[in-house]
């Protein structure tokens, strides 16, 4: 039988502290530029995607804003030379918290697209987003995922075996097929657009009526907590061939006439995700546990996929106690465990006690890497080795 602890958590007081942040920052675009800068630099990662082209080629290209790391790497397979793309949280950043700078906010101005993710911080921005640029296309490239739980899910699908795996393959076989899918593209992107127009036209200048409001939200979230939605579907190759697909849907909205480009490069990309995914389902098929403990539960859709089971340490930022902890030092134990896996973004002191308790090691992974193939297997390879 698979084990699994989750440890209940609240993101009261991590929303109330973007939406004050973001409140306090900018009360209007016209005081962006006196706004003081406190967060993290983006790094020259995505700095590098226009180097040595001069300012008429970048002029001719989209310009595209996404909000982690992963996206620029399906952004910039499908759209090549077409795009230029900005990354809103830079590396080494925690994306549930992240507060976008004043110079960002500014610099959407001449952003074509924003494509969202479906994280926690957008949907504080998503205001000042659509503020900063009212002509810009605001969309979220998980569109059509059906979302699992961050906690329940792992207990609604205890049990599955190697057999859920092959559904799993088959399940998602038909995105391969994008004919059908294309013959929509306009009909999406138009109601799209009028979607966000008409927010944008909303009144939300009473930042105090929004305070409040988000407040409720809040405490909704607070009573139903368990229902959280996991936000890291880009960590499934089989969903990241949809968030694929709606980028391509994006770039042909915003530049037809590169559609055939756009659609050889989709193909290209969708092939590659296929022959990532062999690769990890073969890294990963014969293991002696299918367990592995990690300290931010970002791995359910990864987990799922390929049928293992992820013990988290912590959900949504919440610690565990004493008596949690030494319940997974247990569960540990009994598992087998000799490698608690962390991740850059957070504090590791709990990951390294309970690596301490139970004689094992932490190993870094990065959910957030910009390399996201590369990454990806190099991940599966990591939890082969500690699950052999």
């Amino acid at each position: 039988m698979r084990m699994i602890i989750i440890l209940n958590s609240s993101i009261m007081a991590i929303r109330q502290k973007l939406i004050l942040s973001s409140t306090l920052m900018c009360l209007g675009l016209s005081g962006l530029a006196g706004c003081g800068d406190t967060t993290q630099t983006p790094t020259s990662t995505v700095e590098e995607v226009t180097k040595g082209t001069d300012s008429e080629e970048q002029g001719d290209r989209l310009n595209i804003t996404v909000s982690i790391l992963p996206q620029q790497y399906f952004v910039e397979k499908i759209g090549g030379d077409r795009v230029n793309v900005q990354v809103m949280v830079p590396e080494g950043a925690e994306p549930e918290v992240y507060e976008p700078k004043p110079q960002q906010l500014k610099d959407l101005s001449e952003t074509d697209a924003y494509i969202a993710v479906g994280i926690l911080f957008e949907d504080v921005w998503a205001e000042r987003f659509k503020t900063a640029n009212s002509e810009m296309l605001l969309t979220d490239g998980s569109e059509g995922i059906e979302k699992i739980e961050m906690v329940a899910h792992n207990h609604a699908h205890h049990g599955h075996g190697a057999e859920e795996h092959s559904d799993h393959e088959d399940e998602h076989a038909d995105h391969d097929d994008h004919d059908d899918h294309d013959k929509h593209d306009d009909e999406k992107h138009a109601e799209h657009s009028e979607h966000d127009h008409d927010e944008e036209h909303a009144d939300h200048d009473d930042h105090s009526d929004h305070e409040e409001h988000s407040e409720e939200d809040h405490e909704d979230h607070d009573d139903h907590g368990e229902d959280l939605e996991d936000p890291h579907t880009w960590l499934s190759p089989s969903l990241a061939k949809v968030h694929a697909q709606n980028i391509y849907d994006v770039l042909v909205e915003l530049d037809p006439a590169s559609e055939a480009l756009f659609k050889e490069n989709l193909d290209a990309l969708l092939a590659e995700i296929d022959e990532l995914d062999q690769a990890i389902a073969a890294e990963l098929e014969n293991l002696s546990s299918r367990s592995f403990l990690v300290f931010h539960p970002a791995w359910g859709y990864f987990a799922e996929e390929y049928n293992l089971e992820q013990i988290p340490i912590e959900v949504e930022g919440q610690d565990p106690s004493a008596a949690e902890l030494a319940e997974l030092i247990q569960v540990a134990e009994a598992e087998n465990i000799r490698v608690v896996f962390a991740q850059y973004q957070f504090n590791s002191k709990s990951a390294e006690t309970i690596a301490n308790q139970i004689g094992g090691e932490v190993v870094f992974i990065d959910p957030l890497s910009v390399d996201w193939a590369n990454n990806l297997q190099e991940i599966a390879k990591q939890i082969a080795l500690a699950n052999n």
